[in-house]
C-alpha cells in the first residue's frame, strides 16, 4: 500500500517535454520578491530564452529556514499547460501580484496547488501535475528556469 501511495504522488505530467531557459532579473520582476506571488512568462527575457509548451509561470514559495533562523528563498516553475487540457493555448491562469496557492484552468477547471513545489491537482477533473521546471538561485538578482 505504501509504495502505491508514493507512486501516485511522482506521477509524470502529460505535458509535451519542450526546451526550457529563462533568466528572471528581480530587479525587474520585484514582485516575485515576495512569499507567495507568483507571475507568468509567455514572452523570453532575454535573445535566448525558451519558454517550454505553453509558456512558464514562476511562483515564489514559502521561506525555508535553517537550525539559525537564516531564510532560504525558495522558487518553483511550471509550465502554463493545463495538464488535462494538454493545448498550448489553454494556459493556467493566477492573480498576479497577489498571494497565489493555486493555478486553475480557464476550460476544465482543474486547480493545480503552486506553492509547494509539485503543482498537484486539488480539485477538478485532472489527475496529473502540471509539468514542473527547475529552478536556481544563487544569492544574487537572478533566478533560472531550466530543464
Amino acid at each position: 500500500l505504501l509504495l502505491l501511495c508514493v507512486s501516485c504522488n511522482s506521477e509524470e505530467s502529460s505535458v509535451p517535454n519542450r526546451r526550457v531557459y529563462l533568466e528572471i532579473d528581480l530587479r525587474t520582476n520585484i514582485e516575485l520578491t515576495i512569499e507567495g506571488n507568483a507571475k507568468t512568462f509567455t514572452k523570453g527575457t532575454t535573445y535566448d530564452s525558451e519558454l517550454g509548451y505553453a509558456g512558464i509561470l514562476v511562483v515564489r514559495g514559502l521561506n525555508d529556514y535553517d537550525l539559525y533562523g537564516n531564510a532560504f528563498e525558495r522558487f518553483y516553475a511550471y509550465d502554463l499547460c493545463c495538464a488535462y487540457e494538454v493545448d498550448p493555448n489553454v494556459r493556467v491562469g493566477i492573480k498576479e501580484g497577489e498571494v497565489n496557492v493555486y493555478a486553475e484552468c480557464p476550460s476544465c477547471g482543474t486547480k493545480y496547488n503552486i506553492i509547494y513545489g509539485n503543482g498537484n491537482v486539488e480539485k477538478g477533473p485532472g489527475t496529473r501535475p502540471l509539468r514542473r521546471y527547475e529552478t536556481f538561485h544563487n544569492d544574487s538578482y537572478i533566478v533560472r528556469v531550466i530543464n
